[in-house]
């Protein structure tokens, strides 16, 4: 009964769920989102620099209204008007908006990658699901011929052409088929778990994953070095990478440009008066304005300028550095995944003979065992074996298609 019972609380295959429908629905995955988020920051930040290279203007105003008693109660008003233009500053201003500029490139860069992080994410988990879905009906069809089998030995038993033994072998057989079938539905529905994660739901899936084969890549077997060359073109990370670093030079640039003076236009009006609350109080307003020019010099700063000079430009030779690395990753990348796709190809083909050597061998054990030529443990050895070579093949076929998947992300292709 409870072998029943848990059997039940398995969900049956229902509706198909496609890889292409996976990867759309992977959309509102939180990490892309949050690459999203930093890409929008990052732009405001782009124009908040740029912002600092145009004027301000700023206004201020004031009133006041005073006396004694028994006197005439009077009041003040001034208002004004300030403006600002940087006019020079030996490039510090202009370098701050190349960095910003640089940062954003970098973040929208990263979304980039982000959505192929998670396009890859996905591909696995769903290939996975595939997989385990598959080693479902590979337990389902050992179950369903193990109970056909024990049907056959229970009759032969029961006219006395077989030993009680063999019905006892069979019985055996078909309870351990029987917990590998619960297993396998088990392990499918973690893998189903596992693929909404990926995608980025909060509920399990109320679908299966469809056995359409995964096509080769493009170029799969493209020498490595060529695959490299055009990787190194539209890898978002590495992109984001040499904007990182040219943000950072530009930053190390304004730093010392920091130490320059720098010059801006000033400018100034006011306007001011008094209002009295009694006939007479009042003045005419008086207006003022003045404009100029004002240099600053920066002579001591206690050494801080030059200390974030000397941050800057090791953070810069810290990027290149980090550059070269990930383009050292990239290639192994390539390598490995490619190596994969190429051993994974022949790996299904072999496990393809492997099948049909199994099914042939199953099909001449079952015909002995018929013919009363052959021993139940034959029989059962035949039936392990095409079940074992059944699974093999699923686990060779899918992991073709995560190295190709992984080829993938590796290209930097979407």
């Amino acid at each position: 009964m409870s072998v029943l019972l848990l059997l039940v609380a398995f969900p049956a295959f229902g509706a198909t769920l496609t890889l292409d429908e996976a990867l759309a629905d992977a959309h509102a995955n939180p990490d892309r989102m949050a690459a999203e988020a930093r890409a929008v920051a990052s732009q405001a930040a782009e124009r908040a620099t740029k912002a600092d290279a145009l004027p301000s203007v700023s206004g201020s105003g004031s009133a006041t209204v005073g006396g004694t008693v028994g006197s005439t109660t009077a009041g003040t008003w001034k208002a004004g008007l300030q403006a600002d233009q940087r006019l020079y500053d030996f490039g510090a201003t202009p370098s701050a908006i190349r960095a910003a500029t640089h940062t954003a490139e970098a973040a929208h860069a990263d979304v980039d990658e982000a959505v192929i992080s998670v396009d890859l994410a996905v591909r696995q988990a769903f290939f996975a699901a595939a997989a385990a879905k598959a080693l479902v009906a590979v337990a389902d069809e050992a179950l369903a011929n193990q109970d056909k089998h024990l049907a056959q030995v229970q009759a032969f038993v029961t006219v006395g052409t077989r030993a009680p033994i063999d019905l006892a072998k069979a019985k055996t057989d078909r309870a351990n088929v029987l917990v590998a079938q619960i297993r396998a539905r088990g392990d499918y529905q973690s893998a189903q778990a596992a693929l909404a994660a990926a995608i980025g739901r909060e509920v399990p899936l109320d679908a299966d994953p469809d056995d359409t084969p995964f096509p080769a890549v493009d170029g799969e077997d493209t020498p490595v070095q060529l695959l490299f060359e055009d990787a190194m073109k539209r890898r978002p990370d590495m992109l984001a990478s040499a904007q990182r670093g040219a943000a950072e030079f530009e930053t190390y640039l304004g730093a010392r440009a920091a130490l320059a003076p720098s010059l801006d236009a000033v400018g100034a009006t006011d306007a001011s008066g008094s209002a009295g609350l009694t006939a007479g109080a009042a003045s005419s307003p008086a207006l003022a304005w003045d404009v100029g020019l004002q240099l600053a010099v920066p002579i001591y700063t206690g050494g801080a300028k030059r200390a974030e000079i000397a941050q800057d430009h090791a953070s810069e030779m810290a990027l290149d550095a980090e550059t070269t690395a990930l383009a050292v990753q990239i290639r192994l990348e390539i390598a490995q995944a490619q190596v994969a796709v190429v051993t994974d190809r022949a790996a299904v083909e072999a496990a393809d003979d492997a099948v049909d050597a199994a099914r042939t061998q199953l099909d001449l054990a079952q015909g002995r065992y018929d013919a009363g030529a052959g021993s139940a443990i034959e029989l059962s050895d035949a039936q392990l074996g095409l079940r074992n070579a059944e699974a093999q093949r699923v686990g060779t076929v899918y992991d073709l298609a995560s190295a190709r998947a992984k080829l993938i992300a590796a290209l930097g292709r979407p």
